[in-house]
């Protein structure tokens, strides 16, 4: 509105930020779990997972909901290992950019509080998350109650009333793109296009999945909980199957983290040539 155009360059610095920002906490939480050589690993593992740059470089929610995700499990994880305030309020304040970024973001500051209550963190630091991190999302919610009487506007309608229009559009969406989902051939078809697309990210959950390490839980829960999300969105998605699957876009960044730790363990005369892969 300000550049008085609809021209992709007024809102290109702040879509490069958030680009940059993923992959620099990409790097950040793959050195913390793993060290420099998963960190690199996983960095080239996102160049080689175009799904995740192009859900960030879209210019959506889903730049946000990625940055929030990320954040979050390396604020955690470092709290965990160092005492201190800051670390859980710098948990509450991604939880909070995830509440605020769509409207299944309260998902964010629950994964956090599950997160902090399985660490067997102290009360002070549940605390301090939920300052930090509940009351901007308790305050969207209760803007959107006053206004529509349904803080989760226009969803949730079984519950709270919904704009009747918008419901019918959902409805006809929900007919339109969730059929395929019960077929063999859209398997198919999501099989193809993670394994094409996002192929390392593909490897990572495999590879976490296999481990299932409690010290890696935050990674491999908060990428089911997010393949779940995207699962759930698709009968919603007006631009079908690949566009939903922008969605997942957190579980993607901690498949490659996953992937990189991967890498990461194996031989040199196996990882060397894998990086270069």
């Amino acid at each position: 509105a300000c550049g008085g155009s609809a021209s992709p360059m007024w809102g290109a610095p702040a879509v490069l930020l958030q680009f940059w920002a993923v992959h620099d906490l990409l790097w950040r939480l793959a050195h913390f779990l793993a060290g420099r050589t998963a960190a690199r690993a996983a960095c080239l593992a996102a160049a080689a997972c175009p799904l995740l740059n192009w859900s960030i470089l879209l210019g959506q929610e889903t730049g946000f909901t990625t940055l929030a995700l990320l954040g979050l499990v390396y604020a955690l994880g470092r709290g965990r290992r160092e005492p201190g305030m800051a670390w859980p309020v710098l948990a509450g304040i991604f939880a909070t950019l995830g509440a605020s970024a769509r409207e299944y973001g309260v998902v964010f500051p629950v994964f956090g509080l599950l997160g902090l209550v399985a660490m067997r963190s102290s009360w002070r630091n549940i605390s301090l998350f939920l300052v930090a991190g509940v009351p901007l999302c308790a305050a969207w919610l209760a803007r959107c109650t006053v206004l529509t009487g349904n803080p989760f506007y226009s969803l949730a309608g079984a519950l709270f009333p919904t704009n009747e229009l918008f419901s019918l559009w959902r409805q006809h969406d929900r007919e339109l793109y969730g059929l395929p989902l019960g077929t063999a051939d859209a398997w198919w078809e999501i099989l193809r296009l993670i394994t094409l697309l996002a192929p390392t990210a593909f490897l990572g959950w495999l590879a976490l999945a296999i481990q299932r390490e409690f010290r890696h839980a935050l990674l491999w829960s908060g990428a089911a909980l997010f393949l779940g999300l995207w699962w759930v969105s698709v009968p919603y998605t007006s631009g079908g199957l690949f566009y939903s699957m922008r969605v997942a876009s957190p579980a993607f960044a901690l498949g490659v983290i996953g992937a990189g730790m991967m890498i990461a363990r194996l031989p040199t005369r196996v990882g060397g040539p894998a990086l270069a892969a």
